[in-house]
């Protein structure tokens, strides 16, 4: 009997992270923080460097609420777990925002929460952003570029 193996088809979308106050130190012990807040846009309805569009108000983020993670680059794996949200919240027609927690404790934690610090203090343009991740369940039949319905798994904190 052939075994048959199911496929989804997946996306990926990055926005800017905001580093005007997302990232604050959680715990009152300045010298070790073991968790950082995290928060900004994490989706838009804007044209991605694939020419795809998301609409806002067809993704599902109640997996990613119960179940998923921030993670590093869109890695997998236990080792590549940044945090955990808490919370989501469309900001209007065209965006979406999410808090969660950035786990310090973790070596790679520490290193994703130090890099945005000290992009902040530089100055400039560049940030870390997030980058949404998760499974495509309708795409406009006119125009396959735009994903109508999605479920969100995963949130990537990545400089790409």
């Amino acid at each position: 009997m052939k075994q048959e193996t199911q496929h989804f088809e997946s996306f990926a979308r990055w926005v800017p992270l905001s580093l005007g106050d997302a990232l604050t130190k959680a715990d009152a012990e300045a010298d070790a923080p073991t968790k950082a807040i995290i928060g900004g846009i994490c989706s838009t309805r804007d044209m991605d460097l694939e020419g795809e569009v998301i609409e806002q108000d067809g993704l599902d983020w109640s997996y990613f609420l119960a179940n998923g993670w921030f993670n590093h680059e869109h890695e997998q794996g236990p080792g590549a777990v940044l945090g955990h949200p808490v919370k989501i919240e469309p900001v209007d027609d065209e965006r979406t925002r999410v808090e969660g927690v950035l786990y310090l404790d973790k070596k790679l934690g520490r290193d994703v929460f130090e890099t945005a610090q000290a992009m902040k203090k530089a100055g400039g343009e560049r940030s870390l952003g997030f980058s949404v991740e998760g499974q495509v369940l309708l795409r406009d039949p006119q125009n396959k570029k735009r994903v109508l319905k999605a479920r969100v798994l995963n949130v990537a904190i990545t400089a790409m």
